[in-house]
């Protein structure tokens, strides 16, 4: 996990999990270990927008090598083979999460895990970028952390994962308020 920076303006000196904006180039990752069928199918479900089966693989596809592509910019941690190509196959999805309409900043995100022996190195490094630090946690001493709501759900989601494989696909996502409906206090 990092822990973002204390002067930025969305979410300071929260931990959090590596991840950014989806890029036209994560659609082009060469790759021979592809997303496993099965988890493209999963992530492929969570894309509506994109028109089509052949448009929501493409975009699943795209969402995970985003995960890779962020991890190892925002961390330092390549799942990737000897050779430097990434590891899609590696990843399990854990869900989707939509931030409440009512959020000044919103995002759309999907979550991702892989196993630890699939990184190249376990030794994670700060960015240059939004992270001031960055560190592995237990998942009991992750959820002591200060964190968005959004990744205490995904971790105690985690958590079941690990007891259950089987478990299906988190969506997290809210209804529309009205205008003026009240704003939890400690939603962030």
């Amino acid at each position: 996990m990092g822990q973002r920076h204390a002067g930025l303006a969305f979410m300071p000196s929260l931990w959090v999990f590596p991840g950014g904006r989806l890029e036209r180039s994560d659609y082009f990752l060469k790759t021979r270990h592809g997303l496993n069928p099965a988890i493209e199918a999963l992530v492929a479900a969570t894309a509506p927008q994109a028109k089509g089966e052949t448009a929501r693989r493409n975009m699943a596809r795209a969402l995970a090598a985003c995960a890779v592509r962020e991890t190892q910019e925002e961390v330092g941690l390549h799942l990737t083979d000897a050779d430097g190509q990434a590891r899609l196959d590696a990843l399990h999805f854990i869900g989707r999460a939509i931030t409440p309409p009512y959020r000044p900043r919103r995002f759309d995100a999907r979550f991702f895990t892989a196993p630890a022996e699939a990184l190249q190195s376990l030794t994670p490094k700060v960015s240059e970028g939004e992270l001031n630090a960055t560190a592995w946690f237990s998942l009991e001493d992750a959820q002591a952390l200060d964190l968005p709501s959004v990744t205490r759900f995904v971790l105690s989601e985690l958590d079941l994962r690990l007891a259950d494989p089987n478990r299906p696909p988190l969506s997290l996502s809210y209804p529309r308020q009205r205008r003026n409906s009240p704003v939890p206090a400690d939603d962030r």
